[in-house]
C-alpha cells in the first residue's frame, strides 16, 4: 500500500496550492507535510525528487517568516507556547535538512543562520507541555555547557557548522589568490568546530549514542564536517596563507585521520544496528565520508584496511531502501 499512500498524499498535499485562489497564510501542518514527504522521497524515490517537495517546504516557511520569527525581548504566555514551539521545531527541522542537502550537493543553502528563531526545546519538556525558555543559535554554538542542551540542538548546531565549512570551500574556489583573512576565517571554523564537537562527545560518550539515532547521525556527521573541511582546495589555498606550513599539515593529517578512524569506528557499529533504528538521513554523512576519505592520500593504513566496511554499510542502506540510486553518486 506504501506507493498508492504515497501518491494519494501528493495529491492531497498539492491540491491546495493548484487551486485558483492561494491562501493568505499556509498551515503549519502543511509545512510539515512537505517535510515528512521529502524525507520520504530521499528514502525511496530519489534525491532529486526529495530535493523539490523540500524546496516547496523552504519556500512556504519563508512566505510566512513572520510567524516563525521570535521576540526575544519578551516571553510568550505558556498556553500559547505549544503552538510557537510547533513552528520553531518545524523551521529547525527545515534548517537542517537544508544544510544537509547542501553539503551533499554542494550547493549554497536555503536558509541563513542569522534568524531570530529560538532554538527548541528538550524533548521531554514539549511532550509534556513544559514551557521552557531557550536561547538562540549564537549561544549554542559558541557554549562549552552541553548540560541545557538536547539531541535536537546538538543536530542543528552540527548542520550550522557543515554550512559555515560549505560555505569556506566556495570562498577557497573563487579566490585564487586568497588573502591573509582566508586563513583565519578557516582557523575560525576550526576553533569552533573543534571544541563544540568534544561537548558534545562528553554530554553523549558512545553508549548513548549507540541507543539514540539522532545522537549516532550527529556523531557521524561532525566526523564527516572535520573531513570536509579538510579537503585539499580548501587546505592548499589557507596552507599557501601561512608560513609554518609543515606544523598545519601536520595537524590537518591528524584530524582527519582521527576522524577517519572514527568513521570507521561509526560504520562497523551501524553494520550490527536493526536499519528500522538508523536515522532516515544517515546516508549523507555516510556517503560523503566515503567519497572523501576515497578520495585522500596518506591515511593510515589501519583507515584504508577498513574503507570497505563502510562500503558495506551503504550497500546495505541501498537494499533496505532506494537512496542510494540516485543520491550516493549524486552531485549538483
Amino acid at each position: 500500500m506504501g506507493e498508492l499512500l504515497y501518491y494519494e498524499a501528493r495529491r492531497l498535499i498539492r491540491d491546495p496550492e493548484e487551486g485558483l485562489t492561494s491562501p493568505a497564510t499556509t498551515e503549519i501542518e502543511h509545512v510539515q507535510a512537505w517535510l515528512l514527504l521529502a524525507i520520504h522521497e530521499l528514502m525511496f524515490i530519489d534525491f532529486r525528487r526529495g530535493w523539490i517537495s523540500a524546496g516547496r517546504a523552504f519556500r512556504l516557511i519563508q512566505l510566512d517568516w513572520a510567524r516563525y520569527t521570535d521576540d526575544l525581548g519578551s516571553e510568550c504566555a505558556p498556553l500559547q507556547w505549544i503552538e510557537i514551539e510547533q513552528k520553531r521545531r518545524t523551521f529547525w527541522v527545515a534548517y537542517c535538512l537544508d544544510r544537509f542537502m547542501s553539503l551533499r550537493s554542494g550547493s549554497p543553502p536555503t536558509f541563513s543562520e542569522q534568524n531570530v528563531i529560538r532554538l527548541p526545546a528538550p524533548e521531554a519538556a514539549f511532550q509534556n507541555d513544559g514551557y521552557v525558555q531557550t536561547g538562540c543559535l549564537a549561544d549554542a554554538i559558541a557554549s562549552r555547557d552541553a548540560s541545557q542542551t538536547s539531541p535536537f540542538t546538538e543536530c542543528i548546531v552540527v548542520a550550522t557548522m557543515a554550512g559555515r565549512a560549505l560555505s569556506h570551500q566556495h570562498l577557497a574556489a573563487t579566490q585564487p589568490n586568497p588573502p591573509r583573512d582566508f586563513w583565519d576565517r578557516h582557523q575560525l571554523i576550526n576553533s569552533v568546530m573543534v571544541p563544540r564537537m568534544t561537548t558534545f562527545s562528553l554530554k553523549y560518550p558512545p553508549a548513548m549514542q549507540e541507543a539514540d539515532p539522532m545522537l549516532m547521525f550527529v556523531s557521524l556527521m561532525w566526523r564527516a564536517t572535520v573531513l570536509f573541511s579538510q579537503v585539499p582546495v580548501v587546505a592548499e589555498r589557507a596552507i599557501s596563507t601561512v608560513d609554518d606550513s609543515d606544523f598545519v599539515l601536520a595537524e590537518y593529517a591528524r584530524r582527519s585521520s582521527l576522524a577517519a578512524q572514527e568513521v570507521v569506528c561509526i560504520a562497523k557499529k551501524l553494520a550490527q544496528v536493526n536499519w528500522f533504528k538508523i536515522h532516515p538521513l544517515m546516508p549523507i554523512p555516510l556517503s560523503l565520508c566515503s567519497e572523501l576519505l576515497n578520495s585522500q592520500s596518506g591515511l593510515d593504513e589501519s583507515v584504508e584496511k577498513h574503507l570497505p566496511a563502510i562500503q558495506e554499510v551503504m550497500n546495505d542502506i541501498k537494499r533496505f531502501n532506494n537512496l542510494g540510486r540516485g543520491f550516493y553518486n549524486y552531485k549538483a
